[in-house]
């Protein structure tokens, strides 16, 4: 009786504890490269591209660390419980740039290469900090319908900076096939 007993507050002890670290934990990201910059179609979301023919997406997919207790609990899939996430850095809005090294046309003025043009309206850009981090620059309708690119290569340039100063900048060259 008194073995089953000391097997009864183990397990007990276990699960209590379990419980305690599953509720107190934290799981940190943070930033700490520049990952790597891919195109995709709008059609084709997980899919990189290399040959653009109508809309597309710019994706940088930043490198990350993480720091986590998430599976050191026992019964945490039992719960249904997750950490809080915090991350310790993250991108500064106002930083995005994206050139291109090419010039092209767009609402009948023309984008001189190597110039920033993430301010123009129809270029619509997500951050998405979830578990990983990154950016994404949607050249949707809106503004493919007013710009004009050679059929020929172009290598985009996107930097930005984090909020403890880490510079980031990343290029992919795709082909437009419009």
């Amino acid at each position: 009786m008194k073995n089953l007993q000391k097997a009864f507050l183990f397990y007990f002890s276990l699960i209590t504890i379990s419980v305690i670290i599953q509720g107190c934990c934290t799981n940190t990201y943070t930033i700490i490269g520049n990952g790597t910059l891919r195109a995709y179609s709008i059609d084709e979301r997980y899919t990189p591209v290399d040959t653009i023919s109508g809309e597309f997406i710019l994706r940088n997919e930043f490198e990350m660390r993480y720091s986590e207790l998430e599976n050191f609990s026992i019964i945490s899939s039992t719960m249904a419980t997750t950490c809080a996430e915090e991350f310790t850095n993250q991108l500064e809005t106002q930083s995005i740039k994206i050139i291109c090294d090419q010039d092209f046309i767009f609402d009948g003025t023309t984008i001189i290469a190597n110039s920033d043009f993430s301010n123009l309206e129809e270029l619509k850009i997500d951050l998405s900090q979830f578990g990983s981090s990154f950016l994404e620059l949607h050249f949707q309708a809106s503004f493919m319908n007013k710009a004009t690119f050679e059929n020929q290569e172009y290598t985009f340039t996107v930097t930005s900076k984090t909020d403890d100063g880490l510079d980031l900048e990343n290029q992919v060259t795709i082909l437009m096939n419009l």
